[in-house]
């Protein structure tokens, strides 16, 4: 049955979630959105997310991705050819926590027979008072 193709279901979804039926038939806009309506009707899983650090804002559809990756003991010199190796990547929903995704990449780092690096190079959304306390 037509109806209950995946397509059709996700343009009733979309439709439901901005729009309403009004008194007497008419099609109103709704004035307020839930927390995760379809962003992309091509990937409907994507969500929007919005992260600020200091004065600058980022805004994006997606997804995130964690990425570890080996830092050389020495710097490289000028035109260098890096040293350096990607050794994990995970990817989770754009408003998962960056906490979690490090939680998820130690893993599957741990998983691969990695051994746990002795320094973590993260910005601030890694950071709270559990895990300094843990530090």
């Amino acid at each position: 049955m037509l109806r209950q193709r995946e397509q059709v279901q996700l343009l009733e979804r979309v439709w439901s979630e901005r729009f309403a039926v009004a008194a007497g038939g008419s099609v109103v806009a709704k004035t307020e959105i839930g927390a995760t309506p379809v962003q992309n009707p091509h990937d409907p899983e994507a969500q929007s997310c919005t992260k600020k650090t200091g004065d600058v804002t980022k805004e994006w559809v997606g997804y995130k991705v964690q990425v570890a990756e080996t830092v050389p003991a020495k710097p490289l010199g000028k035109g260098e050819p890096t040293a350096a190796f990607i050794t994990g990547m995970v990817t989770q929903p754009a408003t998962g926590s960056d906490e979690a995704g490090l939680g998820q990449m130690l893993k599957q780092q741990a998983e691969a027979g990695l051994d746990k690096p002795c320094e973590l190079y993260v910005d601030g959304a890694y950071v709270s008072g559990q895990l300094l306390a843990q530090a």
